[in-house]
């Protein structure tokens, strides 16, 4: 992987390669095969990784979601690519093990404890504006000049200030469910005419950088055509056309 921020479009293209680099995918090698009794120091050692900066700040303020950390550290001018890369895999293996291991009694209060503080607004948003703001976004749009990054960002955070933003909010707390929200998102932006293109897999495909109809942008493709199933999708529909 390139260490330099200029050969990505965005945090997010980058997370999405170190999820696919041999780091992470080494570390989640051995994660896979540890045990039950290994998962404390395993913690800890993740604990390390991510450090005591700005990293592990954010860290704490999303509740663990990797994708808005990455997001929020990204323009840090002294911390380097490699140091985020071991960073992010210290977050992913916290990621991992509070997805698949059982952990213990004290981890357990503390995990409902932040289950019952409330939903989470701020994440979603932020997620979905990183999305929105990504070149695939210009290269399928009607009109550049209307629909700038900084329209794209109002719409995410008007849509996080409606009454559809338990909706959206429920659903990412999910981890399972969180391509279904984008998806539902750009098909309903598909709906709205703010994309060239009126057919769902064609712009998986651009999102995706493939011109194959590989499972990635089939998937995507699927959960586009399902934004009819979502209130936020017709509010979306609803904002694009009011304006």
């Amino acid at each position: 992987m390139s260490g330099n921020r200029n050969d990505y479009s965005s945090p997010a293209e980058w997370l999405s390669m170190v999820r696919q680099d041999g780091a992470w995918l080494n570390q989640q090698s051995y994660l896979e095969s540890s045990t039950e009794s290994d998962i404390s120091e395993l913690r800890d050692q993740a604990i390390r990784w991510i450090g005591e900066g700005e990293t592990l700040g954010f860290w704490e303020i999303y509740r663990h979601e990797v994708e808005p950390v990455v997001a929020e550290v990204w323009e840090i001018a002294d911390l380097t690519l490699a140091k985020l890369k071991i960073q992010t895999v210290g977050m992913l293996s916290i990621e991992w093990i509070e997805q698949h291991a059982k952990l213990g009694d004290h981890d357990s209060k503390e995990s409902a404890k932040e289950d019952q503080s409330g939903l989470n607004y701020f994440a979603p948003m932020k997620i979905l504006q990183e999305l929105l703001s990504e070149k695939w976004f210009d290269e399928v749009s009607t009109d550049k000049k209307r629909f700038t990054v900084a329209w794209r960002h109002q719409l995410m955070e008007d849509l996080m200030a409606s009454d559809c933003r338990d909706e959206v909010a429920k659903a990412w707390a999910n981890k399972d469910l969180r391509l279904q929200v984008k998806g539902h998102v750009m098909g309903a932006l598909t709906k709205a005419g703010v994309f060239k293109k009126d057919k769902f897999l064609p712009i998986a495909r651009i999102y995706c950088g493939t011109h194959e109809n590989s499972m990635d942008p089939k998937t995507l493709s699927n959960y586009m055509g399902k934004w009819n199933k979502t209130h936020y999708g017709d509010w979306i529909i609803d904002y694009v056309k009011k304006e």
